[in-house]
C-alpha cells in the first residue's frame, strides 16, 4: 500500500500547493511502519468535532494548525502538526468571532 501511495505522489512538483490527508477504514493493511509509529496524535476529539463539515472546512483547520506549530516555535523542516495545534485550531474556528469563516467554510 506504501508503494502504491508514493507511486502516485511521484511527479508532484515541488511549488504544487497539494496537501494530502489519508484516512482508511482498514488500519491492518496499513504498512507496520505507518501504522505503528510512535508519536500519532490523538484525533478522537477533533474528528467527533469535525464530523459532516467540507474539505474546504478541513483544509483551513490543517491551516490554522501549521500556523500554531509555527508560532510554537516551529523551526527548520516542518513538524508534524501536533493534537495541541489541531485542538487550538479547532478552537480558533468554532470561536463566535470566526462564524462568517465557518458558514463560507461548509461547517
Amino acid at each position: 500500500m506504501l508503494f502504491s501511495l508514493l507511486d502516485a505522489m511521484d511527479g508532484i512538483g515541488a511549488d504544487a500547493d497539494v496537501t494530502f490527508v489519508l484516512t482508511t477504514n482498514r488500519p491492518e493493511a496499513l504498512e507496520v511502519a505507518l501504522r505503528d509509529r510512535p508519536g500519532r496524535a490523538d484525533l478522537e476529539p477533533v474528528i467527533a468535532e469535525t464530523e459532516g463539515v467540507t474539505a474546504s472546512f478541513v483544509k483551513e483547520l490543517l491551516r490554522r494548525a501549521v500556523l500554531h506549530e509555527v508560532r510554537a516555535g516551529a523551526e527548520g523542516d516542518p513538524l508534524p502538526v501536533g493534537d495541541k495545534a489541531l485542538a487550538a485550531a479547532l478552537r480558533d474556528l468554532q470561536d463566535s468571532r470566526n462564524s462568517l469563516t465557518r458558514s463560507l467554510l461548509g461547517s
